[in-house]
C-alpha cells in the first residue's frame, strides 16, 4: 500500500516493512518468517522490535536484514536476547511514550499488551 511518500507491505504475521520513498530508507517492524524465495528483502536502516516474544524478535530473520548500519528500536528487556547475534552496532532503547525522529520520520513508542498478559491480569480486553 503506498501513502504519500512511503509505501507499506505486509510481510505476514506481525511484520511490516515501511520504505520511505524520498530517502530511501527501510524500516521494519516485527519481522518474524521472512520468505526470501519469492523476493530479497532490503537492507534495513531501521529495525523495530516490539516485545521479546519470539515471533516479533526473531533473531534468525534479523541476521537476514541487518547491517553493521542498522538501528535497533526496542523495549529494554528485547536487548539481552539481541546482543552478540545480530549485526548492528546502534541500538537504541524505548518506553512507552517515548519518541526518536529519524529526518522525517518520528517513531512514538506506545503501551500494548499482549493477550497473554490481558489474560494474566484477569480482563478480557485481548486488544493491541
Amino acid at each position: 500500500m503506498k501513502l504519500n511518500n512511503v509505501q507499506l507491505d505486509w510481510l505476514g504475521h506481525d511484520g511490516f516493512l515501511i520504505t520511505d520513498l524520498i530517502d530511501k530508507r527501510t524500516i521494519y517492524i516485527d519481522p518474524y518468517e521472512l520468505d526470501e524465495s519469492k523476493n530479497k528483502k532490503p537492507n534495513a536502516d531501521v529495525i523495530l522490535i516490539t516485545h521479546p516474544h519470539y515471533d516479533h524478535l526473531s533473531v534468525e530473520d534479523l541476521k537476514k536484514i541487518s547491517t553493521p548500519d542498522t538501528i535497533i528500536i526496542c523495549p529494554p528487556d528485547c536487548l539481552s536476547k539481541l546482543q552478540n547475534k545480530v549485526d548492528f552496532r546502534d541500538t537504541r532503547l524505548v518506553t512507552p511514550g517515548q519518541s526518536i525522529t529519524f529526518g522525517n520520520i518520528t517513531i512514538e513508542a506506545i503501551a500494548s499488551l499482549t493477550a497473554e498478559s490481558c489474560c494474566s491480569l484477569g480482563t478480557s480486553d485481548l486488544s493491541h
